[in-house]
């Protein structure tokens, strides 16, 4: 039996080389794939070991022994790990017929363990420093929490804990590792600035509508909203719309001279908070967001939301937050669409930029609901939802 092992970008590559090297009647003996040099981050290898069948021909054989094992090849993994029974037409005392047989079983075998120790070992040497809080580990690892980050919790957790202990323990580091900001602060005589920004389709408008419902009809406080989002439609009549509601007064600025002009006018007007709803931009195209940038500089009081989606997967919110934070600083994060999410991996995802970029989070958004679907970011309650199947 000839036995080869292939390695391609994906099953279907391996297949082919099979099929075009050893021929349809190939046996399969191993389908696995792996991250063979930069760990959880690299890219994916895909394996196959394949053996051609064993065949006796009846010319060289006094007993005409004939071993096949016939095995059609597809793009999906063989039936089943058993071997086929092999086909005997000859004499059961036959000796070289029974070697043959014998080493078939054995490599069989062999083959056999061998996957089973392949598909045991990644897991094992990733859960190696976490054992015996296993479970713990892959509650961070499902949340997609950055290896260095779960490293340093399994290192500073005691050891001997039982399990609810050892979970309780990890909870607390990611409360500490956990980056939160209170609310902007109002200085009484002066105009807060207030400025959303983030991409398309983020949930800017909506929350500008959830934070100054809470402020003019909870707090009764003296507000204000600019919309400078001209670029998509119906953006300004939308936020018309939401203070009409809210007896709270909308101006739309085309530009930075009459963004500086209606700050005026509500200064004068002794408004306590300006909400500004910023036209929403790309993260990939640096120069709209240059520009939003530009039309704030200068601006005294003003503090800055950036605000990003749960959606994102873990490459484009840190893509998000970088691109965003090269032009303009902000001052906290918005956490946006927690009720579109299925899973915890956007928690885990605010955990690494956090750790990268230091930004910390304000508000999360669980819902279309105005004023209610708004929640004051708790790090207590973050933490409880990564490690546990509870809800914010």
């Amino acid at each position: 039996m000839q036995v080869k092992t292939y390695r391609g970008k994906s099953p279907e590559e391996c297949f082919q080389k099979v099929k075009l090297e050893l021929g349809r009647d190939a046996v399969i003996l191993q389908s696995r794939s792996f991250q063979s040099v930069f760990g959880k981050f690299g890219p994916t290898t895909h394996e196959v070991v394949a053996a051609i069948d064993v065949t006796i021909p009846a010319d060289k054989s006094p007993t005409g022994v004939e071993l096949r094992r016939p095995l059609t090849l597809s793009s999906g993994r063989p039936e089943s790990s058993s071997p086929a029974p092999v086909r005997r037409d000859a004499d059961p005392d036959d000796e070289r017929y029974l070697r043959l047989e014998r080493q078939l079983t054995a490599l069989t075998a062999n083959m056999s363990a061998l996957a089973n120790t392949t598909r045991s070992a990644s897991f094992r040497s990733k859960t190696a420093e976490a054992e015996p809080y296993a479970f713990l580990y892959k509650q961070l690892v499902d949340s997609e929490v950055a290896e260095p980050l779960i490293k340093r919790f399994f290192s500073e957790l005691p050891s001997g804990l039982s399990d609810a202990a050892a979970a309780a323990e990890i909870r607390g580091l990611i409360v500490n590792q956990l980056k939160t900001a209170a609310r902007f602060e109002m200085t009484p005589g002066k105009t807060r600035l207030v400025a959303f920004l983030g991409g398309t389709g983020v949930g800017k408008t909506t929350t500008i509508a959830k934070i100054a419902a809470q402020l003019a009809l909870k707090e009764k406080r003296n507000i204000a909203i600019i919309s400078m989002d001209t670029h998509r439609v119906a953006a300004a009549q939308q936020l018309q719309t939401y203070g009409d509601i809210l007896r709270v007064p909308v101006k739309v600025a085309y530009n930075k001279q009459e963004l500086k002009q209606y700050l005026a006018e509500f200064a004068a007007e002794k408004k306590e908070v300006v909400l500004v709803d910023t036209a929403g931009r790309s993260p990939n195209d640096s120069m709209p967001i240059a520009e939003i940038a530009g039309a704030l500089e200068g601006i005294s009081g003003l503090y800055t939301y950036l605000t990003v989606p749960a959606t994102l997967s873990g490459k484009n919110f840190e893509n998000t937050i970088e691109r965003f934070q090269a032009h303009i600083n902000a001052d906290a994060l918005i956490l946006t669409k927690l009720d579109e999410t299925v899973d915890n991996t956007c928690l885990g995802h605010l955990l690494n930029v956090q750790a990268k970029f230091g930004i910390p989070l304000s508000y999360i958004t669980n819902g279309q609901r105005v004023p209610d679907d708004l929640l004051s970011a708790d790090a207590h309650a973050i933490a409880a939802r990564m490690m546990s199947t509870a809800s914010l």
